[in-house]
């Protein structure tokens, strides 16, 4: 495939084609390089921009997107600058926070490319800055059919190990549940091991520092309650997995195939026929 689609040919952890509970005997790092794919030639995502610099190079704009977290970004690439006719041109590389939901926001501009590392999100999806996409069933479900609802979708049960991420998304709860009961499935369980709770990536609990746990929680008394719930307040507990609730999904990023509509060229952007 040409580099020029495709910014660098890198091992992505298809994290979705792994079973959901695949249990590792050690703590795994799962922090990986999101491969960017460019999705458009000549049009940019109008959306705010998070941080800018220039560089000389793509691959140079794709690692400092890499490095910050970011999802998204426009890239106005070295044919173009003999092209440019915008006299309030910004620097050639733009990271954005989150990347376009369905391509609402995209605008025809000769000087830029627009490179992602997530395809056709559903406009149900929501950005979370920095972090990553997220959906929510709001249809209650059990904890097997959640985690299948998820998987349906290129994700799994969202990760909450860390204080941002408990925060973030319990506040999506909030805004999103329209039920008195805002909690939602996440991707925390014990039901192979009583009290060893392991992650929808595998890693057990006891590799990570923060807890979030509410009051009297985990209660180890009731053998029963094996999958864990978020709440609107920050918290969690757990609830017997056979209950249903509404279901939070991380969505995997993804390598994309090339589906851009237009090309560069010595005349500017051309359609491909």
């Amino acid at each position: 495939m040409n580099s020029y689609f495709v910014v660098k040919c890198c091992v992505l952890l298809q994290l979705i084609h792994l079973p959901h509970y695949s249990c590792v005997f050690e703590c795994i790092d799962y922090t990986y390089n999101h491969c960017f794919i460019k999705m458009h030639s000549c049009r940019r995502l109008d959306d705010p921009i998070a941080l800018k610099r220039e560089f000389q190079t793509l691959a140079q704009c794709a690692n400092y997107a890499r490095e910050r977290g970011a999802l998204a970004f426009n890239y106005s690439p070295p044919q173009a600058a003999r092209l440019r006719k915008n006299v309030d041109y910004l620097p050639n590389c733009q990271i954005l926070g989150c990347p376009d939901i369905g391509y609402t926001n995209m605008i025809n501009d000769s000087d830029y490319d627009y490179y992602t590392v997530y395809k056709n999100l559903s406009e149900e999806s929501t950005c979370i800055k920095w972090m990553g996409m997220f959906h929510l069933f709001q249809e209650k479900m059990n904890y097997i059919d959640s985690v299948s609802a998820c998987q349906s979708i290129g994700g799994d049960l969202a990760n909450v190990v860390s204080e941002t991420r408990t925060n973030a998304l319990s506040l999506l709860l909030s805004n999103k549940l329209t039920d008195w009961q805002k909690v939602a499935y996440v991707g925390l369980d014990d039901r192979r091991k009583e009290g060893r709770f392991v992650t929808s990536l595998g890693n057990f609990l006891s590799c990570y520092k923060y807890r979030a746990w509410g009051p009297g929680q985990p209660r180890s008394k009731h053998r029963n309650e094996d999958c864990v719930l978020l709440d609107s307040d920050k918290t969690w507990r757990v609830v017997n997995c056979k209950l249903k609730f509404s279901a939070l999904c991380e969505i995997y990023p993804k390598i994309p195939p090339c589906s851009t509509s237009t090309i560069r060229s010595e005349r500017g952007c051309e359609l491909i026929h």
